[in-house]
């Protein structure tokens, strides 16, 4: 016996009786693996099952290749053999002949593919490595360009005789070391058109006019600054969970997955008609507010709280009336809740339809929009008094401060 075992040694016996070589004429002696024991073990089987050469492994995905095509044609239309014989002779040839070349492009296409994914998996990790690099090293352009106090930034200008800014100045790209790959950086990021300089401003912000800093106060600074921010920017309130304001500004960016924003990403849908009304396509503005579903939640809503959101129309007019509106403080509060949370509802309803089948009587969302909004505002929102029965009837008066 080899080393490894391949070799089997006749220790085991079988004693055969004559009847028995009669009921099985095919018994076969078979040697297993050293899979499971110590040694091979030799035993008796009453058949031979023999199933011929593994059937030969043919993929749908290779009939899409074109030069699959151009090898059939070659190989069948090809003379590598004597013509002479038996046609089913000779079909055998062709077939063995078409087989052995399709073996061979497969193999070298395998060999090409594995190429190219190492290929391309080498340059996705060399574009890690950059970005990981880049933003490292832009974290020192910035702390540079922003004029660093620190004795590091003091060193180096005073080695290199340079003022705030002149970071171009602090070294030879030509040569190595980390200010070379610092300004490779830099330049390589302005060729590609995002150049840093450009977005650097350095402003100082010492609070309000009593002296007292607060969110409020710094962002009114920065909107005087840099200009009145858009209007689907401006939808914040605490009452309202963080998710429900990322979807009502989805909403008004008009990227959340309707089907027609689905079936402009190239994902295939089997309809583009609305899921609540199927009478037109479901873009954002559609299934939220003009759906015939969506006007009616609206309709009560309004009635309900004695509110205008009927002829809005849109998301950009809703938030429009939230920031131009004469309402203030708690009512302010109490219209910002509604209206993202009537969104909210109808989107839930949308979705319920959609995966589980479940549909929504029109009562029950303003019940849901009703309810969830005085839940929100009773475990959300500070300084206030709530009641149920006051509220159902006019949420105006079911909310107070304290």
């Amino acid at each position: 016996m080899k080393d490894d075992g391949s070799s089997s040694s006749k220790i085991d016996r079988f004693l055969l009786c004559q009847s028995m070589i009669l009921r099985w004429p095919m018994a076969m002696v078979k040697v297993l693996d050293r899979r499971w024991s110590d040694h091979r073990p030799i035993v008796l089987l009453s058949a031979n099952n023999d199933y011929g050469p593994a059937p030969f492994r043919f993929y749908n995905s290779w009939l899409a290749n074109g030069e699959l095509n151009d090898i059939v044609i070659t190989s069948w239309n090809g003379s590598y053999f004597d013509s002479s014989g038996a046609a089913d002779y000779l079909l055998l040839q062709k077939l063995r002949r078409l087989k052995e070349e399709i073996k061979k492009w497969a193999k070298n296409n395998r060999l090409k593919d594995t190429v190219e994914a190492t290929t391309l998996e080498l340059s996705v990790k060399a574009i890690e490595a950059k970005a990981e690099t880049s933003s490292l090293i832009i974290k020192w352009w910035w702390r540079a360009l922003n004029g660093d106090n620190g004795l590091w930034s003091a060193t180096i200008k005073a080695i290199h005789n340079v003022s705030f800014g002149e970071i171009g100045n602090l070294g030879k790209t030509s040569l190595g070391g980390i200010w070379a790959s610092i300004i490779k950086t830099g330049k390589s990021l302005n060729e590609d058109g995002r150049r840093i300089s450009s977005v650097i401003r350095r402003q100082t912000w010492n609070g309000d006019a009593k002296n007292q800093f607060s969110t409020r106060s710094c962002r009114d600074w920065i909107d005087e600054f840099y200009g009145d921010a858009p209007v689907s920017n401006i939808f914040w309130l605490k009452w309202v969970p963080p998710k429900v304001l990322c979807f009502v500004w989805k909403v008004s960016l008009d990227r959340i997955p309707v089907m027609v924003n689905l079936n402009s990403r190239g994902i295939n849908v089997q309809s583009l008609r609305c899921s609540l009304c199927l009478v037109e396509d479901e873009d954002g503005e559609h299934l939220l507010f003009r759906c015939r579903i969506a006007q009616e939640v609206w309709r009560r809503i309004s009635w309900w709280a004695s509110i205008d959101f009927v002829y809005s129309g849109s998301i950009q007019n809703i938030l429009c009336s939230l920031r131009d509106g004469s309402e203030v403080g708690l009512k302010r509060k109490i219209k910002m809740l509604l209206a993202a949370l009537t969104i909210w509802c109808l989107w839930l309803c949308r979705n319920n339809w959609c995966f589980h089948r479940i549909r929504k009587s029109i009562d029950c969302l303003v019940e849901d929009v009703k309810l969830q909004a005085f839940t929100w505002a009773e475990q959300r929102g500070n300084k206030i008094s709530t009641d149920w029965e006051k509220w159902v009837v006019n949420p105006w008066e079911g909310i107070s401060k304290i």
